[in-house]
């Protein structure tokens, strides 16, 4: 991932609706360079710990299809890795609405 957001206001983020504590840089006080070099790995490294996400997120096969990123839990539900209930619901729908008929139709 090589994008990033600069505000109008200054503030340097990975991507747009970013907003947790910890993921936004101000670039009135510090430069771009630094941002990218140092902050945006920071960032990027950042790993989830929320013992109901490990459970429930990390081992599910739909995950690739889910649309749950960090920064929409933590507008969903005050943490990077909360869980927003209705993805799972929503992801499920997009799953069955993908899947070939005949393979529907032999489940």
């Amino acid at each position: 991932m090589s994008d990033f957001t600069i505000s109008p206001d200054g503030h340097y983020r990975l991507c747009l609706p970013l907003i947790a504590p910890g993921t936004v840089y101000d670039l009135r006080t510090g430069t771009l360079r630094d941002a990218w070099e140092r902050f945006t790995p920071a960032v990027r490294g950042l790993l989830a710990e929320a013992p109901q996400y490990l459970a429930r997120c990390g081992p599910c096969p739909m995950r690739a299809r889910c649309g749950q990123c960090p920064a929409i839990a933590y507008l969903e539900t005050g943490a990077m890795d909360g869980v927003p209930e209705y993805f799972c619901a929503l992801t499920q729908h997009v799953g069955e609405a993908c899947t070939p008929r005949d393979e529907a139709s032999s489940r």
